[in-house]
């Protein structure tokens, strides 16, 4: 009884990180997992993921591949154009055909790497090779032209305007300017085409997407009144939860979860 009992609590444990971490994906970066109306059900059977939180993005699809999980802004060329799936992959590297217009073969990924270019610090100099500069404990990425390609891992990214677009809040209006933006106490960053320019400053804690959000409020409250509770606060997506809790108490949540779930078998065992 005591074994079974341990290896169910295991499970769980383990169901939920499998399920948090791997599910966990940005639309820009899901790969398509099923067909236009399918159900949880039977997306699920099919061992994909599914979210149907945010409107007109894919809603059924393939579980995280970490390594491969790189956003076409930092993917850097593995293959040439044309390139097969099967022989991208053969060579080490990652393939995903999945937007159209930019690298479908494209090397692993290094998420200390994934510094937005306005945002890198140089650690080398014009001109410097990939190699060299690797040597040097930096990163290498020559996607953008007219940017640093030899900078610093994003640990020693000091900036609270290094926001991926996904989780940029709106501070301003189209048009704004930089300066205009700026006197508000936003942020100003132009550098990617169709998304917002000026966004409220980062707070790492508050970066999670709706359909992991835990609420914190209820429907209709503030700003000023969820984030007086200790809360994140983001209306970005209609039909979500806007006030929730932060990263960290989502993951004291789950253990709680996870206990509350084991007493419930327990109960149920004897």
């Amino acid at each position: 009884m005591k074994i079974s009992i341990t290896l169910l609590v295991l499970s769980v444990i383990s169901g939920i990180a499998f399920s948090t971490d791997e599910c966990h994906i940005s639309p820009i970066n899901r790969e398509e997992c099923g067909w236009a109306g399918i159900s949880a059900e039977t997306c699920e059977s099919r061992g994909c993921c599914f979210d149907s939180s945010i409107h007109g993005v894919k809603w059924c699809f393939k579980k995280a591949n970490n390594v491969c999980h790189v956003p076409p802004i930092y993917r850097e060329e593995c293959g040439w154009a044309g390139i097969s799936a099967e022989t991208c992959e053969s060579r080490g590297c990652c393939f995903d055909s999945s937007i159209v217009g930019v690298k479908w073969c494209f090397k692993k990924a290094n998420s200390q790497c994934a510094v937005l270019p306005n945002y890198r610090n140089e650690c080398g100099w014009p001109g410097i090779s990939r190699e060299t500069c690797e040597a040097r404990g930096c990163c290498f990425n020559s996607n953008t032209r007219g940017t640093k390609w030899c900078f610093e891992t994003e640990e020693n990214v000091d900036d609270v305007c290094h926001v991926p677009p996904i989780y940029r809040e709106e501070c301003g209006w189209a048009g704004i300017s930089a300066e205009t933006c700026e006197s508000r106490g936003c942020c100003f960053d132009s550098s990617i085409v169709g998304v917002k320019w000026c966004f409220k400053k980062a707070n790492s804690q508050c970066a999670v997407l709706p359909n992991y959000r835990h609420e914190c409020g209820w429907p209709g409250i503030s700003r000023e009144t969820c984030e007086a509770r200790g809360c994140c606060f983001n209306s970005n997506t209609p039909g979500t939860k806007w006030c929730f809790e932060t990263k960290e108490n989502i993951d004291e949540t789950e253990k709680s979860d996870i206990e509350e779930e084991r007493r419930r078998r327990l109960k149920i065992e004897y």
